[in-house]
């Protein structure tokens, strides 16, 4: 096939790696071996456990770099998510030259990641290998980031199961995970220096949890590389900030039957609630925490469990002292739906996260309001009462702790909390009690990666810890 060695050399090679010998990236990551050593396997063949893609062939072009930084990739997207999906040389080869690769004439697996850190990558699939540099056809999406989210901050292919990982390789990983992308290295830094922090808090913490002293546990939250008072100011915007200077009050108010409760109230298992949604960059917890409460009583008159317009009423109910993505009541988002005769549905008006013109549609209204329901001011037995008996309640707690911002599992017990100061609208749509400790169930509006799934287990019957009885109430539909 070829004539001689030189010729070989030339064909093949082109450079493939001739930069490195130059100039060779390092990371601030190396790997490290555990202390005191782990007893290794005599062999091993990571293609007999499904880690490894077909043979590939780079062809006439020298990007050898390229398909070793997939094979890598591949072998790590298998071992985080057991799916082992080949993926794109051609991008690597196409959209990385600003990262000092040459396509077809080398460059670096390091610098490789490096891109793919920043930009993800496709599947051999969507974006085939060709063999040659072409312009760019990769568009980054979320998604796609989405699709290979894993450690790939200058991988190696790890044959030891000891692998230790830097923290900011997990930085990295958070990173993709949540979809973070700072403008300058100045901003990367300081988010990276706070999130280290929050990553000793959680672990402290976490340990704690594990001996019994806590009932609940950290994660690494979307607040992460936030301090307290940024997560404060970001998540806020004066959510519920009204609500601590003007309560807004019905005339009627919840009156307890005293009959015998049950021990347990789930509305999720009786198909009161619809899946958890994310109010994101806008202050609007009041919005989700109202329709989360019409939605649980419309379902209870008609039958129909209908996901509701958020955005209509950070938009619609200005006229009722509520301030969109600033803040507003739930009672004010009450008494806007009975007088404009409706609200419509989440798919009709779909949420945006930002302020913008009224659009409401009567012909897509999907529910109605009469009034509302106050339960009494911080009395937790008639909260269970009126959970257990009506559905789901809108409440309003103080959130604002660091606890609450990174909280992850388990029964959240904060003995800091105000039970007057209250900053954000949730809806409890059940209760229970789990290792002999009483818990509110409580649907927030951060999405599914925070918490249990989007929920959270409050403490309940500990003095109204955290204001969830302050300010409670229903709509009448």
């Amino acid at each position: 096939m070829f004539q001689s060695n030189q010729e070989y050399r030339e064909s093949v090679l082109q450079g493939c790696l001739a930069s490195f010998n130059r100039t060779q990236k390092h990371s601030a990551a190396t790997f490290r071996q555990q202390e005191g050593g782990i007893d290794l396997p005599q062999t091993v063949d990571w293609r007999k456990k499904g880690y490894v893609t077909e043979v590939k062939d780079q062809m006439n072009c020298g990007c050898c770099w390229a398909f070793s930084a997939t094979g890598s990739l591949d072998g790590q997207t298998f071992r985080k998510t057991g799916k082992l999906v080949s993926l794109s040389e051609q991008q690597l080869v196409d959209c990385s030259h600003q990262y000092g690769n040459m396509g077809c004439n080398g460059g670096w697996m390091d610098q490789a990641f490096k891109y793919i850190e920043d930009y993800g990558i496709d599947t051999e699939e969507s974006y085939p290998y060709e063999a040659r540099k072409k312009s760019r056809k990769f568009q980054e999406t979320h998604e796609m980031r989405m699709k290979v989210l894993i450690i790939i901050t200058s991988l190696v292919v790890l044959v030891s199961p000891g692998s230790v990982y830097e923290e900011d390789l997990e930085f990295d990983v958070w990173k993709l995970k949540f979809g973070k992308i700072y403008k300058t290295v100045e901003e990367k830094y300081k988010r990276k220096m706070t999130w280290m922090e929050n990553h000793k808090l959680v672990m402290a913490h976490n340990i704690l949890a594990d001996q019994g002293i806590k009932s609940y546990r950290l994660g690494m939250t979307f607040f992460a590389d936030m301090d307290n008072q940024e997560y404060r100011a970001s998540v806020f915007k004066g959510c519920l900030g009204s609500f601590n200077r003007t309560k807004k009050h019905s005339t009627l108010t919840f009156v307890r039957g005293g009959g015998v409760l049950p021990k347990t109230v789930d509305w999720r298992k009786k198909g009161y609630v619809t899946k958890i949604k994310d109010q994101k960059d806008c202050g609007s917890c009041w919005a989700f925490s109202a329709t989360g409460a019409l939605e649980g009583q419309t379902r209870r008159k008609t039958g129909k469990l209908v996901s509701l317009s958020e955005q209509q009423l950070v938009d619609c109910s200005g006229d009722y002292g509520n301030y969109g993505c600033m803040g507003g009541l739930m009672n004010s988002a009450f008494d806007y739906v009975k007088d404009n005769n409706g609200i419509d549905t989440e798919k009709s008006y779909p949420y945006e996260a930002i302020d913008n013109d009224c659009r409401f549609n009567p012909e897509t209204v999907a529910a109605t309001c009469t009034g509302y329901v106050d339960i009494k001011s911080g009395d937790e037995k008639a909260l269970q009462e009126a959970v257990a008996t009506i559905g789901p309640i809108s409440v309003a707690i103080d959130a604002g702790h660091s606890s609450f911002q990174l909280y992850k599992s388990g029964i959240y017990n904060e003995p800091k909390c105000s039970s007057t100061w209250l900053d954000h609208g949730v809806l409890a749509v059940g209760y229970g009690k789990k290792n002999k400790k009483d818990y509110w169930l409580v649907k927030n509006s951060w999405g599914l990666n925070w918490g249990e799934n989007g929920y959270i287990m409050m403490s309940r019957n500990k003095k109204n810890q955290c204001g969830i009885a302050t300010n409670a109430s229903y709509p009448l539909v």
